[in-house]
């Protein structure tokens, strides 16, 4: 596979984490909801809006895609004849600092 390749699988794999993450979020929120419904809900209804099952789900997601990322991110290493360039970020709006990073696969020194 080539360079861009990965490069791209990595950017989408940051969007899908992006998004796992949230998803995780809006079930913990349910999932406390739930609780304070319980004793209004019947235990069909709890079972059926258990989110605990759901989230799990998608923190298993989340692992599998973080993995993938990773393997990504080592075959970028692998294939990127880095192209370093010097810039000056803002810390905070009274200090910067210089940093080195590859303008092809973003790798910072």
């Amino acid at each position: 596979m080539s360079l861009e390749y990965y490069l791209l699988c990595r950017k989408k794999y940051e969007q899908i984490l992006h998004d796992l993450t949230d998803i995780i979020e809006i079930y913990d929120s349910i999932n406390e909801f739930t609780k304070l419904e319980e004793k209004n809900l019947d235990k069909e209804e709890c079972d059926f809006f258990c989110p605990a099952v759901f989230r799990n789900h998608f923190i298993g997601q989340k692992n599998c895609v973080k993995y993938n990322k990773r393997i990504c991110e080592n075959k970028i290493a692998e294939l990127c004849k880095h192209e370093f360039e010097e810039d000056i970020i803002d810390i905070t709006p009274e200090r910067s600092e210089k940093i080195t990073y590859c303008k092809i696969c973003e790798y910072t020194k």
